[in-house]
Parts: C-alpha cells; structure tokens; sequence
C-alpha cells in the first residue's frame, strides 16, 4: 500500500489520544522482534561456542545497532517513506548485494577465523557490526536482548 494511501487513510480515522491501542500495538511489534532470533544472535553464539568470550562480538552488535539508530534519528526512514523512489533505489540495491553475497558465498565458502589476541576481538567486533548493517531486521532500530 503507497505510503500516501496508508497517511490518507490513518488521517481519517485516527485514534483517539487517549487510547493506549497504539501503544500496545507498538510494543507487541516490538517484543516479537525482540524474541525472534536473528543472524545477530547466530553470531554471538557462534563467537560464544568458539572463542568462549562474546564480549567483542557483542561489542560490533552495540556498535551497528547504535549506527543504525543515528541513521533513524537522522530522518532517513522518513525521507524513504516519502520517495517511493527512493524506496524502488533501496530495494533493487539490497537485493542485488544480496545476489553479490551468494555468489561469493558458492564461489569461495569463507574459512575459520585464525587470528589470535587482539587481532581476533577486532575481527568479531567488525563482523558484529557488519552483522547487523546487513540484517534486513536491524533496520527496525528495535534492540534485542542477547
């Protein structure tokens, strides 16, 4: 449904202030995202059961989380509900990085990390953060419990 559509239709009808539904609606949404596993809990348990220490792993999450709220707070979902373009851009763009992991998955299937100490923390804290800027669900700016 267009988002102008969507904006008539709520402008007709709105709920009135007083009512808590839009509340509860908010947080019912919220708690389902909260619970359902993602690819950041994937990543954690697998930094968990291999290193035996999340800390830097959970440490990138914090950060592509918090990178993900800065760039909701900056005002781009509204910008995309606006342009329907932009939207169709993000979409076909997504979709064909998407398509670019695959291919790159099925040519060559990454190995084990091998790095040791410092270097290894470092390494889960980047994949940690490039975890969730690739997950479609981070983008709800909703933060899970982990």
């Amino acid at each position: 449904m267009p988002f102008a559509t969507l904006r008539k239709r709520l402008s007709e009808k709105p709920l009135p202030s007083g009512s808590g539904g839009v509340t509860v609606a908010f947080w019912g949404v919220a708690l389902l995202l909260i619970v359902v596993p993602g690819a950041d809990w994937a990543f954690t348990l697998s930094a968990g059961l291999r290193d035996r220490s999340v800390v830097p792993a959970v440490g990138g999450l914090v950060l592509g989380y918090g990178g993900m709220t800065v760039v909701v707070a900056a005002g781009v979902g509204a910008f995309v509900a606006e342009n329907p373009a932009a939207l169709t851009t993000l979409t076909v763009l997504g979709g064909g990085y998407l398509v670019l992991h695959g291919v790159r998955t099925l040519a060559s299937p990454s190995a084990p990390l091998t790095a040791t100490g410092d270097a290894a923390a470092e390494a889960q804290a980047r994949t940690g953060w490039a975890t969730i800027a690739r997950a479609p669900e981070s983008a709800d700016s909703t933060p899970r419990a982990c």
